[in-house]
């Protein structure tokens, strides 16, 4: 009995080792299983690795040179634009420096062939009487201004003027500017030393937006004249006639108005504010609807027959309503 429980306490040992060493041999061989897989796995990333670089990179670097083209295109193009307004702004540039040297060949050619016929038919000074001459100088005159600036429509009136060939005080006949365009012409004076306009005739002409800053203007003639937007900016105007005259919108900011002819003129929408010496305004006839002006200077006014800034009528006078020979208007 000893012997048998000795054999099987043998048995027992033998068969404890052997299950041991399978134990351990089993556990290496997974750990080698393992390693032998994790292996596999970094060889293949680092097989993938390589080719994956290589596409990062050739991608990273297709996105760099398409936003370096980008780049380029939009460098190109803005100097193209830039090349061209350049170009262009050289362009312009050039035409207005022609334009402006044909102006003054223009001007020039005029003022010196109007003084050489004023000088070869006008005798010991005295003024035109001759129909034809003034014809021809009006001819001349009205060609020439469609083609100036503001500037040089201002120097050719100044010219006339000087010339004593559309001023009022003359016996002789007035040179006749009727449809002249004078238009965006611009006279500057300042408190110290106005500018002077006196003893002129102007009526029938375009002053459309032009403007007389600090002037006096005195016994001037604009009879039938447009001057729509025309501002008159602290000027002095005596004795001066703007009979039939189109005014709308035109400003009379800050000026002495003595003895002046307004009738039958069209004034909506004018501004007289801060006008002063108002003395004797004439506006017969004349429509001064939505006009801004002083009660106290309508007081000073003749307004037979005027449509008033409220639109109401002044007096009726049926004599009134004739102006210059115009026909009678019904006003009920």
């Amino acid at each position: 009995m000893f012997r048998r429980y000795w054999w099987s306490i043998r048995k027992q040992n033998i068969q404890i080792p052997k299950t041991v060493a399978q134990k351990e041999q089993q556990h290496n061989n997974q750990t080698s299983q393992q390693k032998c897989s994790c292996l596999r796995w970094t060889k293949l990333f680092i097989s993938a690795l390589t080719p994956l670089t290589i596409g990062i990179f050739t991608i990273v670097t297709t996105i760099q040179e398409r936003h370096r083209l980008v780049q380029d295109k939009q460098q190109a193009e803005k100097q193209q634009t830039q090349s061209k307004d350049t170009v262009e702004n050289q362009r312009l540039q050039e035409k207005q420096l022609a334009n402006d040297l044909q102006q003054e060949s223009v001007f020039t050619t005029y003022i010196e062939d109007i003084s050489k016929f004023i000088l070869n038919n006008r005798n010991d000074n005295t003024p035109f009487d001759d129909a034809q001459s003034l014809l021809y100088i009006r001819t001349k005159t009205l060609t020439v201004l469609r083609k100036l600036d503001p500037q040089r429509k201002k120097n050719l009136m100044l010219f006339l003027i000087e010339s004593r060939l559309i001023n009022t005080d003359d016996e002789s006949k007035d040179l006749d500017l009727s449809g002249a365009d004078f238009s965006n012409i611009h006279f500057n004076g300042t408190m110290q030393s106005k500018c002077k306009l006196e003893s002129i005739y102007l009526p029938d002409v375009y002053l459309i937006n032009a403007s007389f800053l600090n002037c006096r203007i005195i016994e001037v003639n604009f009879t039938g004249s447009y001057l729509m937007n025309t501002k008159f900016t602290q000027p002095i105007i005596e004795n001066s006639i703007f009979k039939n005259c189109v005014l709308d919108e035109s400003g009379f900011t800050g000026t002495e108005l003595f003895s002046i002819n307004f009738a039958n003129a069209f004034l909506p929408h004018s501004d007289f504010t801060a006008a002063f010496n108002v003395r004797h305004p004439d506006f017969t006839n004349a429509d001064l609807t939505n006009v801004t002006i002083a009660d106290e200077h309508l007081k000073e006014a003749t307004l037979y027959n005027a449509i008033l800034p409220n639109k109401t009528f002044g007096p009726i006078q049926s004599e009134s309503l004739v102006v210059n020979g115009d026909a009678e208007y019904n006003v009920s």
